[in-house]
């Protein structure tokens, strides 16, 4: 008995050492699409061969490779805690910035679609295609991302996961979303929306200011760009394992919004982590739901990190 414990003891110490003498290796990478600058950061533990690698693909707003918004208090670091979980797993990761989060970008950003965001994901996609170090490339889609990475994937990806994605057109969620606010609001939307989406011009000097300032000349092509797409059909689409994985604390993308991948993709595995917000963060109050946005120290859900590796290493 003795013995047995002392062999368990040694092999526990032994694994511990590994582990902390595992490197991880950084590469800042200089991407670019044509004149836009989409930089990223890659990271990979060394010393075992060819590893999985996730590209992750951040949702919408001015997102920088870390989970971060410049110029604003969306401060929440959890895209590099991601990325350094994975890499514990023995998981490579690479995320860029968001070609709105980059300075260097503002002369190019005067019409920003929808298609130069998966432009910009293929991109990524495409560097990393034929690299010999990692045995697979595993896409990750946040939020906006979830449906950008629909479009963007290719025959090559091994897996992809829609991390909090919205199963509804962008009218309808906006719909949803400004009839919660006001029912008013909602039903003058409405056919506002419809006019967008069907190419014709507007005019919203009667319209409400909320209205107004959601849909001003420069974001309308992002929206009219964005409403093309049912994410249900394109999810059907995407010819790789599919993870549908969703947060039961986010008050952006509820989980009830994702039901109708279910319909779409029966095959895919679901999981809804009860305490996840939307920045991927364990939240067990209302309190500590703002506090997840500011402050990077706040921890990833649990469940988050072991149910992202085991889904990758399966699909690899």
């Amino acid at each position: 008995m003795i013995n047995r414990i002392l062999r368990g003891f040694l092999f526990c110490l032994l694994l511990a050492t590994n582990l902390s003498a595992q490197e991880v290796r950084q590469e800042e990478i200089p991407l670019q699409n044509d004149s836009i600058r989409i930089p990223g950061t890659l990271t990979y533990p060394t010393g075992e061969g060819a590893l999985p690698l996730v590209v992750y693909i951040h949702g919408s707003g001015n997102i920088d490779r870390n989970g971060n918004q410049p110029g604003t208090f969306v401060q929440a670091g959890y895209i590099k805690a991601l990325r350094k979980a994975l890499n514990r797993e023995g998981i490579a990761f690479f995320s860029y910035d968001k070609r709105t989060a980059v300075e260097a970008n503002l002369p190019y950003l005067d019409q920003v679609s929808l298609t130069d965001y998966v432009s910009d994901a293929r991109r990524a996609l495409e560097y990393f295609e034929k690299d010999p170090r990692f045995s697979g490339v595993h896409l990750i889609g946040h939020s906006q991302g979830s449906l950008v990475g629909m479009l963007a994937t290719s025959g090559q990806v091994r897996s992809f996961t829609s991390l909090a994605g919205p199963a509804l057109p962008i009218d309808s969620i906006l719909v949803r979303q400004l009839s919660a606010q006001n029912p008013e609001l909602g039903r003058e939307a409405r056919p506002i929306l419809a006019k967008l989406k069907q190419g014709e011009p507007l005019e919203l000097s009667g319209a409400s200011p909320v209205l107004q300032l959601l849909l001003a000349p420069a974001s309308r092509p992002l929206w009219s760009s964005w409403m093309a797409y049912d994410p249900r059909e394109e999810l059907a689409r995407v010819d790789a394992p599919v993870l549908l994985l969703y947060g039961g604390m986010d008050t952006q993308v509820p989980v009830e919004t994702g039901l109708g991948f279910r319909e779409v993709r029966p095959d895919a595995q679901w999981v809804v982590l009860p305490q996840m917000n939307h920045v991927l963060k364990q939240v067990t109050s209302p309190e500590t739901q703002q506090q997840a946005y500011t402050d990077p120290g706040v921890p990833l859900a649990e469940g988050l990190v072991e149910t992202l590796s085991t889904f990758i290493v399966q699909s690899n």
